[in-house]
Parts: structure tokens; C-alpha cells; sequence
């Protein structure tokens, strides 16, 4: 797959017909994508296609990027091979790897349905146990919006089923940057953010005065997914690692090889 970048006033639907096919399409592909992430509250990132006559390409939205393939010519082998290969690979792949979170899943029964949502747990100290902290949440009050950013939503929880409709605690949900530790340093990489809450929780409690509302912390941080095969921390880093890179580059050679007279795998 190559970035294919676009800029905002190629895509801004001011003079559509001006437009060639393929253009239209990404045009309007990119102006729908949001909806996803509005209505579908545990997605982490996307995946669009485009048909322009014979011609498919693959999309996938991140955080701060979209990534292109090349067109696929329905018409060839080597198209309808890379095309069906995708196909294969998202359909047997994990929810994860479809875009859904691993750590926010929805109920539907009993109707209306209930959010579960597992984040790790911290102790007195705002440091993780190891464990994870289990929320229940009806929907959230802050949904996720546009392609790119955190898409931050905020869920109104419980920590028990039973009092789900009475929450009184909140989780924000959103990607968070990259945890890099500092050079030189022995310590586990933190949370910035948490930090920070730990950090304003502390101060205030130094200073004694009741008046002030001090943050109450019971659980947060840097929740994991999988990518081949092995967990990696939800952040805004690229989800392609050089496994992934490799594969795409075996299917090229591949597909390549197919064009030149070899019969594509069935």
C-alpha cells in the first residue's frame, strides 16, 4: 500500500462534477467516513473501498493519515488477486484487526444494551495493579467525530451492572500518543495525561483545603491490542509493523509473478 494524501480543498465537495470518477468516489468516501466513528463507539480506525469501473482500491483511515492502495484492475489476474486476497485476510482476521477495540465491547441483551469497557486498574497511588477495571456504560455522552485525531469519547459508567443506569464515575476513551521512555531512564513509560491527573490529585490534596475538588483516579492508561500476533499498545503509532510491510510486499511479487503467465493461488 502507498499514501495517497489528499488535500483538504481537493476534497471540500465545492465543484463535484469538475471532478474525475475516482476523485468523486475518495471525495465522498471521506466526507461519510466520520459517521463510523459517530455511531460505531469502539472503533479504533476504518477501512473504505472505492469501485471506479474496473478499477478497486483499498483504503484505510487512521488517526492522522489515510493509506491508499494502488488500483486493482478487476479486468487482470493480478488484480483479482490482490482484491480477493484482502477479502480473505479481513474476513479471517480479528475484530481488532477490522478496526474494532479489543477493550470496549457492546451487549446487545437484555434490550437496550450495555457498553463494557476494560481499562487498567491503578491503586491508592495512581500506579497500575497488572489488573484490568471493568465499566458498564449505557451510551456515551461525548461521541468521536472526523477522520482524523483522538476521536475521543466519554462514557458515563458503573462499576456494576446493576447500577448502570445510576453512573457515577466517567471514562474517557480516545487514542492516545506514543509512551516513550525518557533516555537513560529505568522507569516504566507512563500515561502523560494520567500523569498530569496524578500529578494536579496530589498538589491539591497537599494543600488541605476541602473546597477543592480533587480528581478521584481508580483506573486508566494505554490499553493493548494485538498485531501480528504479539500485543502492542493502542496509540497513535502506524498499526503496520514489519511483518505486515512484508506481506504486502509478498503480494506484489506474487501477484506480479501471476501476471506473467502463472495462475493465481485459488
Amino acid at each position: 500500500m502507498s499514501a495517497d494524501t489528499q488535500s483538504s480543498s481537493d476534497l471540500d465537495g465545492s465543484d463535484e462534477e469538475s471532478y474525475s470518477p475516482l476523485k468523486t468516489a475518495q471525495m465522498r468516501l471521506v466526507q461519510s467516513n466520520p459517521c463510523l466513528y459517530e455511531n460505531q463507539h469502539n472503533r479504533m480506525f476504518t477501512w473504505g473501498l472505492t469501485v471506479c469501473e474496473s478499477l478497486v482500491r483499498i483504503y484505510h483511515f487512521g488517526p492522522d493519515c489515510i493509506l491508499s492502495s494502488e488500483d486493482m484492475d478487476m479486468t487482470t489476474a493480478v488484480g483479482r488477486y490482490r482484491f480477493i486476497d484482502w477479502l480473505a485476510a479481513l474476513s479471517l482476521g480479528d475484530e481488532d484487526r477490522r478496526g474494532f477495540m479489543p477493550s470496549l465491547t457492546f451487549v446487545g441483551e437484555p434490550s437496550p444494551g450495555y457498553w463494557v469497557l476494560r481499562t487498567p486498574k491503578l491503586d491508592d497511588n495512581g500506579d497500575e495493579t497488572g489488573e484490568d477495571a471493568v465499566f458498564y456504560s449505557r451510551q456515551p455522552s461525548v461521541r468521536a467525530f472526523g477522520n482524523f485525531g483522538c476521536h475521543t469519547r466519554g462514557f458515563p459508567v458503573s462499576a456494576s451492572l446493576e447500577t448502570v443506569d445510576t453512573p457515577d464515575l466517567f471514562v474517557k476513551v480516545g487514542w492516545s500518543k506514543p509512551i516513550e521512555r525518557v533516555a537513560g531512564s529505568t522507569d516504566t513509560p507512563q500515561n502523560p495525561e494520567l500523569e498530569y491527573l496524578k500529578r494536579i490529585k496530589k498538589e491539591y490534596e497537599k494543600s488541605g483545603d476541602a473546597s477543592i475538588h480533587v480528581p478521584l483516579l481508580v483506573a486508566g492508561g494505554v490499553m493493548t491490542t494485538r498485531a501480528n500476533g504479539a500485543p502492542v499498545q493502542m496509540t497513535t503509532d502506524p498499526i503496520y509493523g514489519p511483518k505486515i510491510i512484508e506481506r504486502l510486499g509478498a503480494i506484489d511479487d506474487e501477484a506480479q509473478a501471476a501476471a506473467g503467465g502463472s495462475k493465481p493461488p485459488q
